[in-house]
């Protein structure tokens, strides 16, 4: 688990404006400046929504050059706090050996962590992956919400 900062309301308050402004101008295009405001509050705020946007911005190549291993990279950050989307890309990357070596293993441990949070994509992946019926593994392993 990571380390997380405490904070004041002053400085949520400026990370709530930091988090609009960069989702604004990445759907906007503007890429250098989403990278800016994501950047800072991936590293220093540790905040999993920066670090997965991170993930997808050097996915894609998006005011970055496309790198998977970078876009991994972040996507584990955010994945290792519990942010769903994240852990289905890390999944996915897994699954795919993109950016990562691949391992079969290690995208199912992901996916159900995603699943279990009521991830859509990820519980249709362990049902293609793993022959699953909704709601349980025929071991009895893990149930989905």
């Amino acid at each position: 688990m990571h380390k997380t900062k405490k904070w004041g309301i002053f400085t949520a308050l400026k990370l709530i404006a930091r988090t609009l402004k960069a989702d604004w101008s990445y759907n906007r295009g503007d890429y250098e400046t989403a990278m800016r405001h994501f950047r800072h509050m991936a590293v220093k705020w540790n905040i999993p929504h920066a670090q997965f946007n991170m993930g997808i911005m050097h996915e894609r190549g998006e005011g970055v050059p496309e790198n998977h291993a970078e876009a991994a990279r972040w996507f584990r950050l955010a994945a290792e706090q519990g942010y769903a989307e994240a852990q289905y890309c890390l999944a996915t990357m897994y699954e795919s050996g993109e950016g990562v070596a691949w391992g079969y293993e290690e995208a199912i441990k992901w996916y159900e962590h995603a699943a279990r949070q009521g991830h859509a994509m990820s519980i249709l992946r362990l049902e293609i992956e793993t022959d699953l019926v909704y709601g349980q593994i025929n071991n009895g392993g893990i149930s989905y919400p």
